[in-house]
């Protein structure tokens, strides 16, 4: 494993080619968060073969949004350089296999598992999703995770730098690639608690503005997010978990301050049996 700067991957990537002959070069850009990641990907790299992995499946809609699996030449320099940007979101990776040979296992990997066998979209195309989630396998798993990838390079956009993790030699990747679903065990979730945290803060906060804007008018911006992190887990302790129930328990403490709950008005919902149910009939004629 080998950490690089943003300005260092294309080098480093031209290199991994040059030591493997028999690979190639290939990218998955995020059509679907990343800004900007589609526009610069056709306005210089126009000539790269390319699919849509949505297309021909549910998601089939999204179109033009959807993770693209790409095929990258080493004379497009100019896009590799651009997409050494860790806010790309791009996941660039060697294999001996070609594109097409390709497609059908990346579409398979759409959709995942988990313990309790629920089915869940998952976001590998996002690269610090995935950059996040190689750390959390050990080798043989990440084997099991990316059977046609030989070395992979994953952007962490907090440091701004690329981890270039060899997978697998490339005379062990043969045909045919799995396409069954992957389970994810529910403590791998664990690396993205904070993330989920950061994404369920800032909803909550964006429906507060278009529902209160002016109680939080009268809160320093910088400490909205702090307030909301910290009424999140006052909820949870009072057992209210569904996220509609957080965001109207810390629109209470906007609208009343942080220890409304305490008020007799509120203090013998937290002694029933269905506490939330009772906290959003309690609050339904309050509020409205």
């Amino acid at each position: 494993m080998q950490i690089y700067r943003e300005h260092e991957l294309a080098p480093a990537l031209s290199d991994e080619l040059q030591q493997s002959s028999d690979c190639s070069l290939f990218a998955i850009i995020d059509g679907t968060g990343a800004p900007d990641a589609l526009y610069h990907f056709f306005r210089y790299a126009p000539e790269a073969d390319y699919h849509p992995l949505f297309l021909g499946t549910d998601l089939e809609h999204c179109l033009p949004h959807s993770p693209y699996l790409a095929h990258i030449s080493l004379s497009q320099v100019e896009y590799m350089e651009l997409a050494s940007q860790t806010r790309q979101g791009v996941l660039w990776f060697t294999s001996p296999l070609t594109l097409h040979q390709q497609i059908d296992f990346w579409k398979c990997r759409l959709y995942v598992h988990t313990d309790n066998v629920d089915t869940r979209l998952f976001r590998y195309w996002s690269g610090p999703i995935t950059h996040r989630y190689l750390a959390a396998l050990k080798p043989e798993q990440q084997q099991q995770f990316l059977p046609p990838v030989a070395s992979i390079a994953t952007p962490d956009a907090d440091s701004r730098q690329w981890t270039l993790r060899t997978i697998q030699p490339s005379n062990k990747i043969h045909l045919p690639l799995p396409l069954d679903t992957w389970t994810i065990p529910e403590h791998h979730l664990d690396i993205f608690n904070d993330r989920f945290e950061q994404i369920q803060i800032s909803e909550i906060e964006a429906a507060l503005w278009s529902r209160i804007p002016e109680t939080l008018d009268q809160t320093y911006p910088a400490f909205i997010p702090q307030r909301i992190a910290a009424g999140i887990n006052q909820a949870r302790q009072l057992e209210l978990h569904s996220d509609y129930a957080l965001e109207k328990f810390i629109e209470c403490q906007f609208r009343w301050g942080n220890d409304f709950w305490r008020h007799p008005d509120f203090a013998e919902l937290w002694e029933a049996s269905n506490t939330e149910q009772g906290f959003l009939n309690r609050i339904e004629n309050a509020i409205y």
